[in-house]
């Protein structure tokens, strides 16, 4: 079969997967789908998903989403079932600890594992959580469903499985939309034409919500990192380090149009990766502070913190020469920063006026 993922081609050889005969649900039927699959030679797909792993450096979620859209191909979208108890056979043998659950007319597969995710139900298990990534097609599921477990033990002593993304995947074949971002620095103006790779933004959209920290950890594609930081560094170099943040925190709190989750988007407490915040018309503060961070590492080559207050974030540069009321954090000092705004009122070392008494905490990333 040949399979388009987010641009590149993927070619697999399978056999013909086993199908559910009757409406009812019981450990039976699981039974009777390993006797049968174990009967195929599947080694062949599996083989062919793990070198594609490798060589398209997939995480672990890109890994399940392949491993999901071959099933959905072989079997058909509509048997939902077939495909969650293909992918909870194939995530076994390919190395993971995985999890099956059902009901009278649905299967559910969960994964091991030591993240925290907010859209997907998921239950404290040992160290970190069973999360029942086979519901996040099913976005208006928040909390677990009473389920029944399967007496059938797949891999029980597997990895844990990680949603993290430390790394970008290798996409040769980007899908560019150009993005024009204006702003006023000391009296100049500045346009950044930005050009963004579509397929971390279909990516992203099929991203399970993780941590703001995290956030900060997803790069930004090749071609949002030449057009925007590139050219943003190029500029910085003829500024003082206190002008060249200033010039950051202008692009951040002039270059975007504020609006909350909810009046956005219908959605509480969504954040964007760097890349994201540059495709989206609207961004909150939670986005601008994982984007400026990125900037002020990627440009500046500066060490940054996220600085979070009850309902408002900002970051926190640790500066050669430190601005402003310090933020201590693991005995280093970091100047607070304000990407949100408003306009370009705020400069380094300067806190909006409500939040100068607040407690805050520190998020690490």
């Amino acid at each position: 079969m040949r399979i388009n993922f987010y641009g590149e081609e993927i070619i697999l050889c399978y056999k013909q997967l086993p199908i559910i005969e009757g409406n009812n649900l019981t450990d039976e039927v699981t039974g009777q789908f390993l006797t049968t699959i174990a009967k195929n030679e599947i080694n062949c797909l599996v083989d062919g998903l793990a070198a594609y792993k490798k060589d398209l450096r997939l995480n672990d979620w890109l890994l399940y989403l392949l491993t999901k859209q071959s099933a959905e191909t072989i079997l058909g979208k509509n048997r939902a079932n077939e495909v969650t108890l293909f992918c909870w056979y194939i995530l076994a043998e390919l190395g993971y600890k995985v999890q099956l659950n059902f009901t009278e007319k649905q299967f559910y597969l969960s994964v091991y594992s030591e993240d925290e995710v907010y859209n997907i139900p998921s239950k404290s298990h040992g160290e970190g959580y069973l999360v029942e990534i086979s519901s996040f097609q099913y976005p208006n599921f928040i909390k677990p469903l009473v389920t029944q477990r399967s007496s059938y033990y797949l891999n029980i002593n597997g990895q844990p499985f990680d949603f993290s993304m430390p790394y970008l995947p290798l996409l040769k074949h980007p899908e560019i939309r150009k993005k024009r971002f204006d702003f006023t620095f000391d009296s100049r103006h500045y346009t950044i034409h930005g050009e963004i790779d579509m397929n971390m933004i279909y990516l992203m959209y099929m991203y399970p919500e993780l941590t703001v920290a995290d956030h900060c950890r997803i790069s930004l594609s090749p071609s949002a990192y030449r057009s925007v930081i590139l050219v943003l560094r190029e500029y910085s170099k003829t500024f003082s380090e206190e002008e060249a943040l200033s010039f950051l925190l202008s692009f951040t709190q002039q270059a975007f149009t504020y609006k909350t989750d909810m009046e956005a988007y219908q959605i509480n407490n969504l954040t964007f990766t760097a890349e994201e915040s540059l495709f989206y018309d609207y961004t909150d503060c939670e986005d601008r502070s994982v984007l400026f961070s990125i900037l002020a590492n990627e440009v500046l080559g500066k060490e940054t913190i996220l600085v979070d207050f009850e309902k408002h974030t900002g970051v926190g540069v640790k500066l050669d020469k430190q601005i402003g009321k310090p933020i201590l954090y693991n005995n280093a000092i970091y100047t607070y920063c304000e990407p949100t705004g408003p306009g370009a009122i705020l400069k380094p070392g300067e806190l909006p006026y409500e939040l100068r008494e607040s407690v805050y905490m520190i998020l690490d990333h």
